[in-house]
């Protein structure tokens, strides 16, 4: 018993240092500067289940004020943009990534205008999602900023 006990444990750590060494490996592969990189990487992650929940359960306010039609259409852009940033961000692709932050930002803007006009015309406060989404955009010019000089991500002549 303590013998498969032993086996057990050893298989189990030699499963660990595996993924350790294999996580590492792909956190080195990351260029500089990797925490702005991941950070951006979930940002596209974010936008792209929103436009997943989003037109799979779309808010009734704004369809009722913009029809199935466009909220799908905003819906579908942040799809597109979350998958082809999540895809590009780490790759360097930023021509790719500006379409992402085209289409987000496409999406953000249809979406913070039916906002505006309900805060305007319905009763209560969207002040606090018209911030939301204010941030959130400031997030996609921020990057936009970062990375409009080059169609891709400028290498170095070393090992990255």
């Amino acid at each position: 018993m303590a013998e498969q006990f032993a086996v057990a444990t050893m298989t189990a750590l030699r499963g660990i240092l595996a993924a350790t060494r294999w996580l590492r490996h792909r956190w080195d592969e990351i260029r500089e500067p990797r925490n702005v990189k991941i950070v951006y990487w979930c940002a596209y992650w974010l936008a792209l289940v929103t436009g997943v929940l989003t037109l799979m359960w779309p808010p009734r306010t704004i369809v009722g004020e913009i029809g199935d039609e466009l909220t799908a259409v905003w819906s579908l852009l942040f799809i597109v943009g979350g998958a082809v940033g999540a895809g590009s961000v780490f790759g360097g692709w930023w021509q790719y990534e500006r379409l992402a932050l085209a289409c987000i930002g496409g999406g953000l803007l249809v979406y913070l205008t039916v906002v505006c006009y309900l805060h305007i015309t319905s009763e209560g406060s969207r002040v606090t999602q018209i911030g939301m989404i204010l941030g959130f955009a400031l997030l996609w010019v921020l990057r936009l900023t970062m990375i409009w000089a080059y169609n891709y991500e400028p290498r170095s002549r070393g090992r990255h």
